[in-house]
């Protein structure tokens, strides 16, 4: 994340016309008190000055879970996005919620229940049979992987832990 931040000090963007993403794991927000968000909210919120002209970043944050959007996941997501044209951005507002929890949006309208897997998998086609290229190479993957295992360092107990993954 750092060398993230320092491109943005060191070689800034030419227009204001390039907006800044940021995701992470939602402990992001706790994390040592809350000081590695703020961190990033500082130094990606400082002037940045370009062929004379001073850009700064808004910034807005929230914490989304994909299984609000519509994912068949319960994916808790810090989101962090800036811009230069000095407006807060708006988040979207959740389109699921759970089932037994039937809510309302803003304007009233009944969001759709979560999404389970089945819901996301359910309807896919029967696989067809496997090529005869893909079964060849599906035959050699164990003894690729612990052939990569066992080159990576002569320690034996990571050759055994290659061995006990792959159930071996």
């Amino acid at each position: 994340m750092s060398s993230f931040l320092l491109g943005l000090k060191t070689r800034g963007f030419p227009t204001s016309r390039y907006p800044l993403v940021m995701e992470n794991v939602r402990g992001m927000a706790n994390w040592a008190g809350g000081e590695a968000l703020n961190a990033i909210l500082s130094e990606a919120s400082k002037e940045i000055i370009y062929n004379e002209q001073i850009y700064k970043y808004e910034l807005s944050y929230e914490i989304l879970n994909a299984v609000n959007y519509g994912a068949p996941q319960f994916r808790e997501r810090i989101i962090i996005v800036g811009n230069r044209i000095g407006k807060k951005f708006k988040f979207p507002i959740a389109t699921h919620a759970a089932p037994s929890e039937p809510q309302m949006n803003l304007f009233s309208s009944p969001l759709d229940k979560w999404n389970t897997v089945w819901d996301a998998i359910g309807k896919l086609p029967t696989a067809e049979e496997s090529s005869e290229t893909a079964l060849r190479v599906s035959g050699t993957i164990k003894e690729r992987i612990v052939n990569h295992c066992a080159n990576l360092t002569s320690d034996e107990q990571l050759a055994a832990l290659c061995e006990w993954l792959l159930g071996i």
